[in-house]
């Protein structure tokens, strides 16, 4: 581990300056309040007493700023004990003569402009951080005057524990030269900080330590004040900074409550799209959402399929309606997932008739035999499943041929088919055995070599006249 680097004669300079000037700052800050209360009780002879001692620490404050300095200390060669500050006599050079003091003397309260206190929110909480304990009382002080609720901090890391405690500061007020922690590393934490990075921060300096808070203000420090603290740039700077969080604030809350309601409108957009998608198929959708008012497609091949509960009638009238309905919700799930599993289109229910398609909306070689597949295990899932303790049976009847597809209405949509292809397929179904797939020739030709059928000759339909039908028996082996 390497050992500390040896203290310059700048660092010890600096070092005396600070030791010298804080008790001074303390004396001018007390002297300013207590005069200010003198004021206020008609104490005219404290209040003359304290401005005189106010003069003379602003007077001897100013001689040190200008006397201890490294480029300008001729003085100090008559102060004793010089070496054990690391001060080389010859290191110092000549002073300038003392009627140069008097530009930079401070003010007094007469000659500065009076501003009027900024307003600010009367619940604002300023964090003063100085590792002397009555830097801290006198700043806090002021502020509590000043309207504003104060929390103290000795030091860096007991301000960094006071900003993850206490949630609503507002401001920070940061000493920059400060022992162990100092004012540097407590702003990077502070900006690094997501939670606490909007506090804004104004660091609390020297005159000679300006370049320490150019490199605060460059790391995101909001502004800076000087000590001794002058009251209208207190209020000034405090009253900017407090406008600036006051806006974050408010920027801040707009953006949670847009981003709220851009999630809020996600959640509902997709529930509008899982409703839209259960009334028509994906594609179908799509073409809606661009502002199609007329959909409708010719289909050369398309196979349809009806199934029917058998006994409806008898079964509506020995059940409430609420078990009829639980009971049909039960079947057609089942059948849903059935129509997931092969890819096909469930069209639509009407009653205890389940109707699907394959080859609509988006065409598929495989038509007929998806179908057949689905109707398959519809009748096996039937045979071996007990809906609300019920057996029940089923009337498949599936047919393939042209079709239009297409929307209707305006506000409730529906994707539906129709024509002669479809009618012949609810025939089949209507005219066919309870726990039979009866399929019609063109379903027959389309899927002969995947399954095994039987014939059952030919067949009346009303409206078609004499067709011949199949039973699907089975699915064939390899």
């Amino acid at each position: 581990m390497k050992p500390p680097p040896e203290p310059t004669p700048h660092d010890a300079v600096a070092t005396l300056r600070h030791d010298l000037r804080t008790p001074l700052n303390q004396i001018i800050g007390y002297s300013e309040l207590i005069q200010e209360e003198a004021a206020e009780s008609g104490l005219t002879s404290i209040y003359k007493d304290l401005d005189r001692i106010l003069g003379a620490s602003r007077h001897l404050l100013a001689m040190i700023n200008v006397v201890v300095e490294p480029g300008q200390i001729q003085l100090l060669k008559e102060l004793p004990n010089l070496t054990r500050l690391g001060i080389d006599h010859d290191y110092i050079p000549a002073l300038p003569t003392t009627t140069d003091l008097d530009h930079v003397l401070p003010r007094t309260i007469e000659d500065e402009i009076h501003l009027p206190p900024l307003a600010h929110d009367e619940a604002a909480t300023i964090l003063v951080v100085d590792d002397d304990p009555q830097n801290c009382d006198v700043l806090s002080r002021r502020l509590i005057q000043e309207g504003y609720k104060v929390v103290q901090a000795y030091g860096g890391r007991e301000a960094l524990a006071r900003l993850r405690e206490v949630q609503e500061i507002d401001v920070v007020l940061l000493d920059v030269l400060m022992p162990e922690v100092g004012g540097f590393e407590v702003l990077v934490n502070i900006k690094s900080d997501e939670a606490m990075r909007h506090i804004p921060v104004i660091m609390i300096s020297a005159l000679d330590q300006l370049e320490s808070v150019v490199r605060c203000i460059q790391h995101g420090a909001d502004d800076y004040l000087g000590k001794p603290y002058n009251l209208t740039l207190l209020r000034a700077r405090l009253g900017a900074s407090l406008d600036r969080k006051r806006l974050r604030d408010q920027e801040q809350r707009i953006y949670l409550a847009l981003k709220k309601t851009q999630e809020a409108l996600v959640i509902e957009q997709e529930k509008s799209e899982m409703l839209l998608l259960n009334m028509l198929p994906k594609p179908i959708a799509a073409i809606l959402r661009e502002g199609s008012q007329t959909i409708a497609e010719n289909h050369r091949d398309a196979t349809i399929l009806f199934a029917d509960l058998a006994n409806f009638t008898e079964l509506s009238r020995s059940i409430s309606p609420m078990a009829l309905v639980e009971l049909l919700n039960e079947v057609f799930l089942a059948f849903d997932s059935l129509a997931e599993k092969y890819g096909v289109e469930k069209i639509k229910t009407i009653g205890d008739c389940y109707m699907v398609a394959a080859g609509v909306p988006l065409p598929r070689e495989d038509h007929a035999t998806a179908i057949v597949h689905m109707a398959l295990d519809m009748q096996a899932c039937v045979r071996e499943t007990q809906f609300r303790g019920r057996k029940l049976g089923f009337r498949i009847g599936v047919n393939s041929g042209p079709v239009v597809a297409g929307v209707i209405g305006r506000k409730k949509f529906i994707y539906d088919l129709w024509g002669d292809a479809v009618n012949t397929a609810s025939r089949m179904e209507s005219n066919g055995t309870i726990g039979q797939v009866q399929i019609s020739r063109s379903t027959h030709d389309l899927i002969q070599e995947d399954f095994v059928c039987e014939p059952k000759g030919l067949m009346h339909f009303k409206g078609k006249g004499e067709l011949e039908v199949w039973h699907v028996l089975s699915r064939r082996e390899g």
